[in-house]
């Protein structure tokens, strides 16, 4: 996605498995286009393209990151900002193993 061209308006981050270092960028913007990776037993690949209003209204289960995007949302509730979210998932039959030190 970087490599193509987009306005000067637009940030492209990569936000690894989430967390609330991502809640910052909740507060910062009014709209938040966000892409992830979903377990929810649909074929591999299957692109869906959701537009969340409250905490609710996400998957319950999106992956399986610690902190959850229905999570940061909730954070974002209680500090009085939630921007507009569009919220694209793509299926997949497993998530890639953490690469984790010894």
């Amino acid at each position: 996605m970087e490599q193509e061209g987009w306005p000067p308006h637009v940030r492209l981050l990569d936000g690894g498995t989430g967390g609330f270092h991502l809640l910052s960028l909740f507060q910062d913007y009014g709209r938040i286009v966000l892409v992830d990776a979903t377990m929810d037993g649909a074929p591999p690949g299957t692109v869906r393209v959701l537009r969340p209003r409250f905490a609710s209204d996400y998957p319950k289960t999106l992956s399986a990151h610690d902190i959850g995007l229905k999570d940061l949302v909730e954070a974002a509730i209680l500090l009085g900002h939630v921007p507009r979210v569009v919220l694209v998932v793509v299926s997949v039959k497993t998530l890639p193993k953490v690469f984790t030190p010894s």
